[in-house]
């Protein structure tokens, strides 16, 4: 943002001053609903990554799991061809192969935390 700016003040014959400043906090998942998540996606056969880095990615899922414990997690949508790029850019395309893989996921995890309350 900063480079692109400088360029276009340096071409009009001005300067410019960028400042960035988030009010958006890390989105930080809790343990044991994360501990459910990977659990879950383990015993599906999927690749789980249990101990990532906490993320600004989630604005409004970091308020709500300020207030109840939660997990934000992310199910991959490809890591080449079509359906590698980024969620917001413009030539995204979801890969629809994976509706069922996210509803056995889910389903599986809510499974897991019925039993949980069950106990």
């Amino acid at each position: 943002m900063r480079q692109i700016a400088s360029g276009v003040a340096a071409t009009h014959g001005v300067t410019v001053e960028v400042n960035f400043d988030t009010e958006f906090i890390d989105t930080i998942n809790a343990p044991e609903p994360s501990e459910a998540v990977v659990r879950t996606a383990i015993a599906a056969g999927l690749e789980a990554i249990p101990d990532r880095s906490p993320m600004s990615f989630s604005e409004d899922f970091t308020h709500f799991s300020a207030a109840v414990l939660g997990c934000f997690l992310l199910l991959g949508n490809g890591k080449n061809g079509q359906h590698w790029q980024p969620l917001h850019s413009a030539d995204y395309d979801f890969n629809d192969a994976l509706l069922p893989v996210g509803v056995n996921l889910w389903a599986g995890i809510v499974r897991d935390r019925l039993r949980n309350l069950a106990r």
